[in-house]
């Protein structure tokens, strides 16, 4: 009978426990030694590709594979599995003829490995294992020893013997020891004879088939009592197996190994052997347990004898390295006082670790398994007698607590690179200011304050009451209390204690600061002792003095230091404990008599009773004494907050550590990478470390460690595709927290982990068993989750839900993950909603077929409405990947789509090819692909090409009667004839798909139509039909509910008030469609109302809203990759830098932008971006280069056939020849331009041309057309609401001075343009307007302050035009100032600053 608990016993204990025969512990027969070779380059090479986790996972069920085929072996030739080493077995098989049954199994052994023996390991290669197999035979000793779990023992020197057989055989070799040879007689087919360790080896050929059948188990009527058998296993498996949970759950967790090499016991000759290594093996589990590790194996032969322990499984605690440590001091302590053993040799790791049950199915154990077990089991191998050696991997927070040398690196077997590593000399204590704070305080101030007001009361000499610092785990109670102490202006006695979760001796708390107080160390020191005592009483007062001496012996007593015949000797422990207290009270009066007294306990809601009964002792009675108590404590479990009962009489204050906020974490994080960090790193860290700082410096450290980082900008940022894992530092804490939680709460929360941290509560009820569910609400009081309406849950931290997750194996994984996906189908049939997850758990689940029907719905979305292009690409990929021929097309358009979506026109183009080139099958998707190309080549503004593959999808459209497949081509189509500025052509099209959208009923398609033929409308001019189109698409999308249509339908409503000069409706629309698109997610179309802001304020002058506005479109591109995005949002960083007179930088955002369009080929991008270039090497006066720049550019875009364009080119040249004085080829080009923009109907650009025309007349001394020009460009200026006038009016008051127009008629027009450029103007539209300013004060006679401003606009300008300007304004003046005044004006106005020179304008023109 197979049960449970039998599967943790030797099988032939298990029968002698059944039927009540027992065991002998002398018997005779064979021992058979296995070892399967070949993990440990399996293990590295998992560990490589798959990660800790993953790898020590996969590694679990390798090994579980391989032990269920050679377990069935065993047990089918009778024969008992006594215990496990990782990857090897001891067996035991007695009776007659045991040896050759062991023999006989030994070559079974091979023949299971043969059918499992080759691992293919992710990444394409594939290892062979191996095992190599040892028998011996002869008289073994069988214990039984330790307590509470007892350990079944095989011992001796046959036992011995197969460690040393093993040792020399080779791979699939049977080796047999001479005695075993013997017995075999006539069936001994021996191939060679090989020595070992003084004994002799045979190579043993496969017998011949036996003539009888091995012995097969008698059936058992009944199993043990349960109680009975928990004595043999692990207490924490008991207990889970008692509870009804089954076997234990296989989990990953940071664990802690400890391995204990021991000699000396003679286990053949030695009566006594049984006892002695009972003692050992119980004081070993007893140090294990005060740390709260487990004992999980006793080897006795292959690499000696060893005992195997780990701390952290299967209960973590956060300190779990710091334990292992300790108790391998206390060990090695403990086995010197054990004068039958020779000096312990010990090894200690730790690392990411599978934990769990594995073996067969009829044999199993409880193991920790992972690649820093094996390096803890070789560290144990290299150490020498009585040494401890640690790897590097155990050296972290807590171990500041020991003495650690560094010992030279050696080569491991199984490790590449050679190994570094520690010899433990002992313990090191440490105050509390010996702690390192790497960090700045951030964000503490107020809880710093509060502490500092709350002591008061201790530095004005009375008891200020007790100051609890309350934070979860990580929150910066210690480093807050250290930064009071240092803080402290005054001269205070600070004295910290430290109670502990596993030394709960009485006072300990105030122990841990009076032993080096009085001067003990590590050994008594009676002296140090009486001479500080001495100088504590003198300080007291005579009634102090009369407790201090009364409590002297117990004082002594509790520091260690113990005086013959003392009361204290005498006392029991009641006595000693009460009297102890009484002396730390008299204690704290008499230094409190010194100055101010802080007792400081850290991690109070670990004090044991009697370390409470003494701060509430020191609260009694003390008002008079200057004392603060200052205790750290974390919440407990239930959220509830820790508190000392029973304090009346003196303050008590709680100060509780929020979570710092985004900009304090932002400047934890950039003090411990040393630099600045991204707004993107510091969003990421935040929320996933929630503010609290331990996790964010844990966090921090871990990207930088894991190469996770790069440097953009001269800050820190996350690199692309980053995996978000939670750092061993911060999933220790986390871990243990769980581990506190009841087996079958625990087993709730990593259910409802699968679900995310947000999750349905109705769907995990449905999960869970009937009498699992009212664990739901108690996870809640827990503090596990809350509840955030009656139907959704929310885990409190996210790195707790990662945590309970990422602990978890993948096969439990893959189940949950299935079961969820089939909860969510039943609970919420056909409900869209639940697509993203459901797609998410059937591919964790690895369901292909279903993965598949929900990827493309997703990616749908995604790459729509949502605009997550990166998770639609990552997605499509892995669906691609499944190899599936279904649906190929539909996958590869998508891609195309998402591609298209983010600018990146050659990898979408390479996409919609794929897909052409994929198939016939799928006709909708082919529609589609060659849709997509029309859309990428007019993208790209090669508007040929895009035609061309438009009309393909609608002729192909048309043949399949696919009328949605026509409007959409028709769409293509128009856009690209929209592009190229052809509106008629473009009108026609859209028209005819509104048309076919109408009869398709498909109102997304209809509003689509509606919105771009409105944009037509708008750009013509007609605003009165664009409003129509524009408000029917608006209420269609809103009674539809098609949100994203709705923004941007919004958006091109702001367009349309942008033209009819309505600012205010502008700004409620882009607003109104910022607004929408973020809430729906639509990051596209966010980073297009943030430009449309930008330009908007630009257009209004207002230069720093439209800058911020212009950064924030930027990052929004870059953060979903829209490369032409990024192209536009540089545009406007190069306009911005050019009004603010800064040329260079303008070039460079050109530059860097043009790069981006050659890369995507946007022929339409490249144009515009060579035109500005050409624009700022005029300004800059370099006419070739600005030439070449806007000659290429006005070639493109005369290809492109792009009327408004051409005319923005034609201008800029003609600005060209001006400034070269070619007034002829200027005003050809000029008049060429304008007649273009009358054509198109651009009044914004004839306004432009009036301007640009009416400046060339005023060079030409032709003012009386340069004021008709200009006065015409005004108006049009003020009908379609351009704010930026102030230039334009200042030079219209300057012309109108010219023609003779008095100053009363003509510096009211430059008063409002210096108002306007006042309030709100561009750095270059200032200097322009004082430009024209200096000429008019020139006109009016104010030769000394034309000058002036001269010298001004001398040292403001860097433009060619302005210079040319300029040398004409100095020309004049030399004919009305002698040098001697010209120089010294002009060294006057180098000194003015812009405000204040528009001031001194603005006065001057009124006195004029």
């Amino acid at each position: 009978m197979v049960t449970l608990e039998s599967r943790y016993l030797p099988s032939d204990r298990f029968r002698s426990l059944a039927d009540g025969s027992g065991l002998p512990t002398t018997a005779d027969g064979s021992v058979l030694f296995a070892d399967i070779s070949g993990f440990t380059p399996i293990t590295e090479r998992l560990r490589a590709v798959l990660g800790v986790r993953r790898g020590a996972e996969t590694l679990a069920v390798y090994l579980n594979r391989v032990y269920d085929a050679l377990i069935a072996r065993v047990d089918a030739h009778g024969g008992s599995i006594i215990s496990f080493a990782g990857d090897a077995i001891t067996c035991w098989f007695a009776g007659e003829n045991a040896a050759l049954v062991a023999v006989d199994c030994a070559f079974a052994l091979l023949d299971a490995l043969h059918d499992v023996e080759r691992i293919e390991v992710p990444g394409g290669e594939s290892a062979l294992l191996g095992l190599k197999v040892a028998v011996s035979s002869g008289s073994v000793r069988r214990f039984v020893v330790g307590a509470p779990q007892q350990i079944d023992v095989l011992a001796g020197a046959t036992v011995a013997r197969t460690g040393a057989g093993e040792s020399i055989a080779e791979r699939s070799e049977v080796l047999a020891d001479a005695r075993t040879v013997e017995r075999l007689a006539t069936w001994a087919r021996v191939q060679a004879w090989r020595d070992a360790d003084g004994e002799r080896f045979a190579v043993l050929e496969r017998p011949d088939a036996l003539s009888f059948v091995p012995p097969a188990p008698l059936p058992l009527e009944n199993a043990p009592p349960a109680g009975e058998l928990r004595h043999w296993m692990l207490p924490a498996v008991a207990d889970y197996l008692q509870a009804g949970l089954g076997e234990y759950v296989t989990e990953l967790r940071p664990a802690t190994a400890l391995f204990v090499r021991f000699a000396g016991i003679r286990y053949d000759d030695d009566p006594d052997a049984e006892r002695k290594l009972d003692r050992f093996v119980g004081m070993i589990q007893g140090v294990v347990a005060r740390y709260e590790g487990s004992v999980l194996q006793l080897t006795i032969g292959d690499k000696g004898s060893y005992i195997y322990a780990a701390f952290g499984a299967p209960f973590t605690h956060e300190d779990d390295a710091a334990r292992a440590l300790n108790a391998a001091l206390d060990i090695r302590a403990e086995v010197r006082t054990l004068d039958y053993l020779e000096p312990v040799r010990i090894g200690v790791s730790a690392g990411m670790m599978r934990t769990g049950a594995y073996g067969g199915e009829t044999r199993r154990t409880y193991g920790v398994l992972g690649d820093e077990v094996n390096l803890a089991a070789r560290l144990m191998m290299l150490a020498s007698p009585d040494d401890i050696f640690v790897s590097e991997s155990v050296i972290g927070a807590h171990a500041d607590g020991f003495v650690l040398n560094p010992v030279a690196p050696v080569q491991v077997k199984g490790k590449v690179n050679p190994v570094r590593l520690f010899r433990l000399i002992e313990r090191r204590e440490r105050s509390f200011a010996e702690r390192f704070y790497t960090t700045p305080l951030v964000g503490r101030e107020g809880e710093l304050a509060a502490i500092q007001a709350a002591m008061q009361p201790s530095l004005e000499g009375r008891h200020a009451g007790i100051i609890t610092v309350y934070g979860d785990p990580g929150m910066g109670k210690s480093r807050l209390a250290f930064e009071v102490q240092r803080r402290l202006r005054v001269d205070v006695t600070w004295l910290t204690g430290q109670a502990d979760a596993l030394n709960r001796a009485p006072l300990n708390a105030f122990v841990y600061f009076l032993r080096p107080y009085f001067g003990q160390r590590r050994e008594q020191d009676a002296r140090a002792f009486d001479a500080t005592f001495d100088e504590l009483v003198a300080l007291a007062d005579e009634q102090t003095r009369a407790d201090l001496n009364t409590y002297r012996s117990f004082m002594a007593g509790l520091v260690g230091v113990i005086f013959p015949g003392s009361p204290f000797e005498s006392a029991n422990e009641r006595l000693r404990i009460d009297n102890g207290i009484a002396a730390i009270k008299a204690f704290a009066r008499a230094e409190g008599s010194r100055q101010p007294l802080v007792l400081h306990l850290e991690d109070a809601h670990w004090l044991d009773e009697s370390s409470i009964r003494a701060l509430q002792e020191l609260t009694y009675n003390m008002n008079s004494v200057p004392l603060t108590l200052i205790l750290t404590s974390r919440y407990n479990d239930d959220g509830s907050p820790m508190t000392i009962p029973g304090v009346y009489s003196v303050p008590v204050h709680a100060v509780n550590l929020k979570e710092l906020s985004a900009d304090g974490v932002r400047s934890v994080a950039g003090a411990i990478l040393g630099a600045r960090v991204s707004d993107h790193l510091a969003a990421f860290i935040h929320e996933r470390g929630e503010g609290n700082p331990f996790f964010t410096e844990q966090l921090a450290l871990d990207l930088k460690e894991r190469d996770a980082l790069e440097t953009v900008d001269g800050q820190f940022d996350l690199r692309a595709d980053t995996a978000a894992e939670v750092p061993s530092g911060i999933n220790a804490i986390l871990i243990a927290r769980l581990d506190r939680l009841a087996a079958q709460v625990k087993a709730v929360v990593q259910t409802a982990a699968v679900l995310g941290r947000e999750f349905d509560v109705q769907v995990l009820s449905k999960m869970l068993r009937e009498g699992e569910r009212a664990h739901i609400q108690v996870a809640e009081q827990e503090a596990i989750w809350t509840a955030i309406d009656a139907l959704r849950y929310l885990f409190r931290h996210a790195l707790l839900r990662d945590a309970a997750y990422d602990m978890q194996v993948r096969e439990r994984l893959q189940s949950l993950h299935r079961l969820a996906a089939e909860t969510i189908e039943a609970l919420y049939p056909d409900d869209h909603s639940q697509y993203d997850a459901l797609l998410e758990h059937w591919n964790e689940a690895g369901v292909v077929d279903k993965s598949l029907y929900y990827t493309i719905p997703v990616c749908e979305r995604l790459v729509g409405i949502a605009a997550d292009y990166g998770r639609a690409e990552r997605l499509l990929a892995q669906a691609l990947a499944y190899g599936v021929a279904a649906q190929r097309m539909t996958l590869l358009r998508l891609l195309g789509d998402a591609a298209l979506s983010r600018g990146e026109y050659l990898t979408a183009i390479t996409h919609y090819e794929a897909c052409l080139a994929a198939g016939d099958d799928e006709i909708e998707a082919r529609i589609l692909a060659l849709d997509g190309l029309g859309k990428v080549h007019t993208q790209q503004g090669d508007y040929p090409t895009a035609v061309r593959f438009a009309e393909q999808a609608l002729t192909l459209a048309r043949d399949q009667g696919n009328q949605a497949g026509t409007a959409r081509a028709l769409t293509t189509l128009g856009d690209a004839a929209f592009q190229q500025g052809d509106y008629p052509t473009a009108h026609t099209h859209f028209s005819e798909g509104l048309r076919l959208f109408r009869e398709l009923a498909s109102p997304a398609g209809v509003v689509g139509a509606l919105n771009r033929l409105g944009k037509i409308a708008t750009l013509k001019g007609d605003k009165t039909t664009a409003r129509t189109y524009l408000e029917e698409s608006l209420n269609l999308a809103r009674q539809m509910g098609d949100r994203q249509q709705l923004g941007s339908i919004l958006n091109n409503l702001g367009n349309l008030s942008l033209d009819q000069g309505d600012s205010q409706a502008t700004r409620a629309y882009y607003e109104s469609s910022l607004r929408l698109r973020r809430e729906i997610g639509d990051r596209n179309g966010v980073g297009g109302s943030l430009g449309n802001l930008a330009i908007l304020m630009l257009r209004q002058g207002k230069t720093d809203e439209g800058l911020a506005f212009t950064e924030a479109s930027l990052n929004e591109r870059r953060a979903i990759g829209d490369r032409k995005g990024i192209a536009n949002a540089l545009a406007l960083l190069a306009s911005i830098a050019y009004d603010r007179n800064d040329l260079l930088s303008a070039q460079r955002y050109l530059e860097e932008g043009l790069e981006t369009q050659r890369a995507i080929n946007d022929r339409w991008g490249i144009a515009t971006n060579l035109t500005n270039l050409g624009e700022i090497a005029r300004m800059r006066g370099d006419f070739a280069a600005a030439g070449t720049y806007v000659a290429e550019g006005l070639a493109l875009y005369r290809q492109l056939e792009q009327p408004k364009d051409i005319a923005d080119a034609l201008t800029t040249q003609a600005w060209l020849a001006q400034v070269q004085d070619d007034a002829a080829t200027a005003r050809q080009l000029y008049e060429e331009a304008l007649a273009m923009r009358r054509e198109i109907n651009d009044q914004r650009g004839i306004a432009r041309c009036l301007l640009d025309l009416s400046s060339l007349d005023a060079s030409l001394g032709l003012y009386a057309d340069a004021e008709r020009r200009l006065s015409e460009g005004i108006e049009i200026m003020r009908a379609i609401g351009d704010k930026n006038l102030a230039p334009s009016l200042a030079a219209l008051a300057t012309i109108k001075r010219r023609l003779g127009q008095p100053p009363e008629v003509v510096h009211p027009l430059m008063r409002a343009a210096l108002t306007q450029v006042q309030v709100a103007g561009a750095p270059k539209m200032k200097l322009a307007t004082v430009i024209e300013a200096a000429q008019l004060l020139y006109e009016d006679g104010r030769y000394p302050d034309s000058a002036e401003l001269s010298g001004f606009i001398g040292a403001q300008s860097t433009s060619s035009d302005a210079g040319k300007t300029l040398n004409r304004l100095l020309d004049d003046l030399r004919a009305h100032l002698d040098t001697a005044a010209l120089t010294a004006a002009l060294e006057r106005g180098k000194t003015l600053v812009m405000d204040d020179v528009i001031a001194r304008l603005q006065a001057a023109f009124d006195q004029g």
